[in-house]
């Protein structure tokens, strides 16, 4: 069975420290070889892998940091994640965490040896749940994680910044996760519907038509007042104008320059953001149909 992993640094890091050709660290990368793991990885994550590789104290060659991680490159999936806007703890886990987000859909794996990680975390909560006190998003931690009474519980990452312990409660997964169950049976029992009022919601109020049309005027514009004002420039050079005439026009030029570039800039920008939310919603419908 074929599985697609995201793998820790010091997963790599404890394969090549190992002496013994059966510990689970060198399994891991021996199941990469033979196909039976996909390393998911992106550019960030290579650089890190890079960095701590050489690091002096583990004395490691240069011909074997290079040959594990074009073995990675070579078995693995290169991805460049969508930016999750997600604060983590430790916001050097946040490629990690990307990366595995992005190939949710295959239901990829973390593999890490890092306990402090929670390795079961549920993708799909990593950016979902988020605090009405401070606006930041909830992290996952684990209590009495060596003992029989292991939970894993959802409190907001900023929850005793300043040493202000405001009471906005903890959650535990499990009861996360059967809240999320309960949601998503609501939607498919109404899916169709969904489905309908969705693509009308889009095609209204994310037509990117008028500011298509406004884009295309302003660049023309724009293109149109640099032509005057190289034009102006040129004449001044050429043939004597009255120059107090001359800088009356080349001012009001630049005026509007300056103007028809700010709209255009703001048009350009506005244009970006709906076609970003326009790519979200019917990401969410492909998935959801």
């Amino acid at each position: 069975m074929t599985c697609y992993a995201v793998i820790d640094t010091n997963v790599l890091v404890s394969s090549l420290l190992s002496k013994k050709d059966d510990s689970a660290t060198v399994q891991v990368l021996g199941k990469v070889i033979i196909g039976e793991v996909i390393p998911v990885y992106s550019n960030v994550i290579t650089k890190e892998y890079r960095k701590v590789l050489s690091r002096k104290k583990f004395d490691f060659s240069g011909d074997t940091i290079e040959y594990l991680l074009s073995a990675v490159e070579k078995y693995g999936i290169l991805i460049d994640p969508s930016p999750s806007r997600i604060i983590l703890p430790d916001m050097k886990d946040l490629p990690f965490y990307e990366a595995l987000l992005e190939k949710r859909d295959v239901n990829a794996y973390l593999v890490t040896g890092n306990i402090k990680r929670n390795t079961t975390v549920d993708a799909h909560l990593l950016h979902q749940i988020k605090c009405g006190y401070r606006g930041s998003w909830y992290g996952s931690k684990v209590w009495h994680s060596n003992r029989k009474y292991r939970k894993v519980i959802w409190q907001c990452n900023h929850k005793f910044d300043n040493d202000d312990r405001y009471h906005t409660p903890h959650l535990y997964e499990d009861n996360i996760k059967a809240s999320f169950l309960s949601a998503t049976n609501r939607l498919l029992s109404c899916k169709d519907s969904i489905i309908a009022d969705a693509d009308e919601m889009v095609a209204a109020i994310l037509d990117t038509t008028a500011l298509e049309k406004e884009q295309d005027e302003l660049l023309e514009e724009t293109q149109l007042i640099s032509e005057m004002v190289q034009a102006a420039i040129v004449e001044n050079a050429t043939v004597a104008l009255d120059q107090t005439e001359y800088q009356k026009r080349y001012d009001s030029l630049s005026t509007k320059f300056d103007k028809s570039k700010a709209r255009l800039e703001q048009v350009m920008a506005d244009l970006q953001q709906m076609q970003l939310q326009r790519a979200e919603y019917e990401s969410f419908l492909k998935t959801f149909k």
